[in-house]
């Protein structure tokens, strides 16, 4: 059985010094859907059209996920703790 994926956007800045942190190019589809309220009041379309469009970024995707407005953060520490997120959601629903 294949587990649906979201993508995330990872792009490779000029003058970003190389994340420490492996990059997140796919989350597990159930880890972000409970998250959809705020995926709408973020970005104004449904987590199906964000993933249809290349999905999102580090930063866009931890706000979603801790149900918040996005705001400027380094991306860095977005991924993570997007990491430490899916780590603590993968041990109770894997």
């Amino acid at each position: 059985m294949t587990i649906r994926q979201f993508p995330v956007l990872h792009v490779e800045r000029v003058r970003e010094p190389t994340m420490s942190v492996p990059p997140i190019t796919r989350v597990p589809w159930d880890f972000v859907a409970p998250h959809e309220l705020q995926v709408r009041r973020n970005h104004q379309q449904t987590l199906e059209r964000l993933a249809e469009r290349g999905g999102l970024s580090e930063t866009e995707l931890l706000a979603v996920l801790e149900d918040r407005l996005w705001c400027s953060m380094d991306r860095e520490n977005a991924t993570r703790k997007i990491h430490e997120l899916l780590a603590v959601w993968l041990a109770s629903n894997g």
